[in-house]
């Protein structure tokens, strides 16, 4: 019995459970997409079909286990980066917050020392006043 696979839109012809590269049960016809295209539709009835094993089953648990727990930590280190980026952040803030206390400190003894000197000219000016005969 030939049937024409349907893989890659290519017809092929190919025997009854042909071990092919095969997108397609080549067995019964079905269009059951395989992983590996050696596998048979579950309405296949050839007696070389392949059921998966229980070892196949536990492997293929074993892996979506790992990925689950990749992806666990990949969500865990992307939180992290997210929360030293925004501790970076406020420390840039504190940083800018001292530097308006420092400006305005600066501004501060500025105006006294402009006080302090009008001051004494004020006072040079008093003394120079009654000093004069």
């Amino acid at each position: 019995m030939e049937l024409v696979c349907c893989c890659f839109r290519r017809p092929q012809i190919l025997s009854c459970c042909e071990k092919r590269r095969c997108c397609c049960c080549c067995c019964c016809g079905s269009k059951r997409h395989e992983e590996n295209g050696l596998g048979h539709s579950s309405t296949c009835t050839h007696p070389a079909r392949k059921q998966p094993t229980l070892q196949a089953q536990q492997q293929q648990q074993q892996q979506q286990q790992q990925q689950q727990q990749h992806q666990q930590h990949l969500e865990h280190q992307q939180q992290q980066v997210q929360q030293q980026h925004v501790h970076h952040v406020q420390q840039q803030q504190q940083l800018v917050q001292q530097q308006h206390h420092v400006e305005h400190q600066q501004q501060q003894q500025q105006q006294q020392q402009q006080q302090q000197l009008t001051m004494g000219t004020l006072g040079v000016s008093i003394w120079r006043a009654r000093a004069a005969p």
